[in-house]
């Protein structure tokens, strides 16, 4: 268990994280790059925003612990919540690959205001 107060994980690649039983209070995470998370029911989720941020390859008990955040981050999955916003996006292809990452600028850019996402430096 992590007690993660005011951490901000804004621009961060966060991936295979196991959060369970994590509190996060006030915490940010502003064009932040989200794959293969986990959250518990047992976490306690107050988070400040998720605003911008992309969410790939995440199960579906994270994914509804999650919702009060849907409208702030995009999402790719091969199989989306019949609820989802409609900026989420369905495809295997940006899941496994890294051709998410412009749609996911596109739509960052598009937000009020803005948020820049850092380019990609893997070779």
């Amino acid at each position: 268990q992590a007690n993660l107060f005011e951490v901000d994980f804004s621009g961060a690649t966060i991936s295979d994280v196991q959060f369970d039983g994590a509190d996060l209070y006030a915490t940010r995470f502003v064009g932040a790059d989200m794959q293969k998370i986990h959250f518990s029911d047992e976490s306690e989720l107050q988070m400040e925003t998720l605003f911008g941020s992309s969410v790939r390859s995440i199960d579906d008990d994270t994914l509804a612990l999650l919702q009060p955040w849907w409208f702030e981050f995009i999402h790719f999955e091969t199989e989306l919540a019949t609820e989802a916003p409609e900026h989420w996006v369905r495809s295997n292809h940006f899941v496994v690959s890294g051709d998410f990452i412009p749609q996911w600028r596109t739509w960052a850019a598009s937000l009020d205001p803005p948020v820049t996402i850092a380019p990609d430096y893997r070779p």
